[in-house]
């Protein structure tokens, strides 16, 4: 077992274009939150990313990248890296509690990339419906030491 592979228990190398939908945002080439494609426009990602020290969300979006479906961020094509055209925070998000840590992100131009699909059900659960494959993706900060790519 390598040592990339030792990090995430079960976890395995994800593919290009395997999560179109997957985001990293990167502050001066540095992976500091992800996110999600919601809408070409639009990319859902935690309130709490972008708090300054004294839990407001900032503004400053300066030196902030977002980019979308790039299983290697270090090399990822200039086409699927964005700029933020706005932020939208959940006016009913609470830096203390951390609850409803929601931000949507607008992008400054649409993404071609696949938005996420949402699994919808008539209860909180966040179970996976009987007989469909259902997957959970993060992003890792990769040590390119390692490997070329993340891991899912």
């Amino acid at each position: 077992m390598s040592i990339k592979d030792s990090r995430i228990i079960g976890g395995t190398s994800a593919s290009s274009g395997e999560f179109p939908f997957a985001v990293a945002l990167t502050r001066n080439g540095q992976i500091f939150c992800g996110g999600t494609v919601y809408e070409s426009l639009y990319v859902v990602t935690a309130a709490h990313c972008f708090r300054d020290e004294t839990g407001a969300i900032s503004f400053d979006t300066t030196g902030i990248e977002v980019r979308i479906d790039c299983v290697n961020y270090v090399r990822c094509p200039d086409d699927n890296i964005f700029q933020i055209a706005q932020l939208i925070p959940n006016p009913a998000q609470n830096p203390v509690t951390n609850e409803n840590d929601i931000l949507v992100i607008k992008l400054d131009r649409p993404t071609n990339a696949q938005p996420v699909s949402l699994i919808m059900t008539s209860t909180a659960s966040a179970e996976c419906p009987c007989n469909e494959v259902c997957h959970v993706t993060i992003h890792l900060y990769c040590d390119m030491s390692y490997s070329d790519d993340c891991v899912r």
